[in-house]
């Protein structure tokens, strides 16, 4: 919907109620001191730029409509090719990602209850992980850390 404001043209979408467009091109030139000439030649010059962005759109639209209409539809044999192809390239990942694992492995090597997938018994977890804390603290005491430690041993 256009209303005419002076020579602009002012354009409001009722359903939103918002403003479309405001133009105020011929205003401003007018205001900057343009002749009637200028100004005809501007308003022509606005008019044809308009009338040909209006023909890009109406012949994209069309395109895109032309190229849905012509579509062919994907074969079954092409569809299952595609899904091969994407199983293999998901494969591929796996296995660098696996390898990449093996050459850094964590950092970590007791098991973190709080970051086992919900279906881990986690009573077993944790027993497996008091017993490990076990073993490492009985073979720690096997070993003198300090000096003074060692001399008490042997003396």
């Amino acid at each position: 919907m256009g209303y005419e404001f002076g020579k602009g043209t002012i354009e409001v979408n009722f359903k939103t109620r918002s403003l479309k467009q405001l133009d105020m091109r011929l205003e401003d030139a007018a205001a900057f001191g343009s002749t009637p000439e200028q100004l005809k030649e501007l308003q022509k010059q606005l008019a044809d730029r308009d009338a040909s962005v209006d023909q890009e759109l109406q012949d994209a639209a069309e395109a895109k409509a032309e190229k849905e209409r012509s579509r062919t539809p994907e074969s079954e044999a092409e569809r299952l090719a595609g899904l091969e192809k994407l199983k293999q390239q998901i494969e591929a990942f796996i296995e660098r990602r696996d390898a990449e694992r093996a050459a850094n492995p964590e950092s970590s090597e007791w098991p973190q209850p709080e970051k086992a997938w919900p279906h881990v018994d986690r009573h077993a977890l944790k027993r497996v992980i008091v017993q490990r804390q076990t073993e490492a603290r009985a073979h720690q005491s096997k070993r003198p850390k300090s000096l003074s430690q060692q001399q008490q041993l042997s003396g």
